[in-house]
């Protein structure tokens, strides 16, 4: 059977996907002078990890089937593949790849795990361990006590908390009633609006996730976006908006993987260095949306017609 889609989910990864694209063009044409306007916007980049990988989280467990995991496990190996393909197109170092497929390959994997087996109290019990390991290896950096990492702070993707996002993803399918009435509440809404408009006083002076070798920006920003995720989860559950928009949003979302692979190998592995402008970079870039979502849908239709 096939599941209904979420507006809010498709909202969510739309989101995402613009707002990580775009930074990847300041990323590509950026020159050494950069603008406040660019600062601001790159301390909200986070947002889109949280965004990724929460939603990823959530439609694994909202379309979960025991019988299938074996569709689950072919995932994690394309992630990989994935992952290792595209760092070597856009010359990248293994250990300091910027490829977020890592983490979703880990995550995938660890999310099958505890659905396969039903222990979604278990799942709860390790995500918890998971932020208390990253609050742990945070007070040992505030204390001069540089512990792992070299190998966990550099490689973030892979190994740190942000797989906390996805498990979060999937708790939420299980225990969303429990929470609704809190984010549609007014405190809930203050609350992440307070967020939004001091998040990059908070990036810039508290969280500092561009310092590599530092474990100082993790917990801060966890709890951030993941609040901010939530709060617009349940809050665009039941939103309203043109078909055609609504249409668009969807097909974008659904070709979210297609879009990062090809866009990030295009512009970190031909476009970077060769110092075009910013609006030829970012014409290229609408493009690659184009035809990502083409080849999608292509592949969705060809799916349809070899199953009949």
């Amino acid at each position: 059977m096939n599941k209904a889609r979420l507006i809010n989910i498709d909202l969510i990864k739309a989101i995402s996907i613009t707002m990580m694209v775009v930074d990847h063009i300041l990323l590509t044409v950026l020159d050494s002078q950069t603008h406040i306007w660019q600062v601001a916007f790159l301390t909200y980049v986070p947002l889109c990890q949280m965004g990724f990988l929460f939603s990823s989280g959530y439609l694994m467990a909202y379309g979960f089937r025991k019988e299938k995991y074996r569709k689950y496990l072919s995932r994690v190996v394309q992630f990989v593949a994935l992952f290792f393909i595209m760092t070597w197109l856009a010359r990248e170092g293994i250990f300091d790849s910027g490829v977020i497929l890592m983490n979703f390959a880990i995550s995938t994997l660890l999310g099958l795990i505890f659905l396969y087996y039903k222990k979604i109290k278990w799942l709860i019990v390790f995500t918890i361990f998971l932020f208390s390991l990253t609050l742990l290896l945070q007070i040992l950096n505030f204390n001069g006590i540089y512990i792992l990492d070299n190998v966990l702070a550099n490689y973030g993707f892979t190994i740190n908390s942000y797989s906390i996002y996805f498990l979060i993803g999937i708790i939420l399918f299980y225990y969303q009633d429990k929470m609704k009435d809190f984010f549609w509440s007014g405190k809930a809404t203050l609350l992440t609006t307070l967020i939004l408009f001091f998040y990059p006083v908070l990036f810039i002076f508290s969280i500092k996730i561009n310092i590599y070798h530092s474990y100082s920006h993790l917990v801060l920003l966890i709890t951030t976006t993941a609040f901010v995720g939530l709060y617009y989860f349940y809050r665009w559950a039941e939103i309203k908006m043109p078909p055609l928009w609504q249409r668009l949003i969807s097909r974008v979302a659904n070709a979210l993987l297609y879009i990062y692979v090809i866009h990030y190998v295009v512009l970190f592995g031909l476009v970077k260095g060769l110092h075009l402008p910013w609006w030829w970079v970012s014409l290229l870039v609408v493009v690659i949306v184009y035809l990502a979502v083409l080849l999608k849908e292509l592949k969705s239709k060809f799916s349809l017609l070899t199953k009949t």
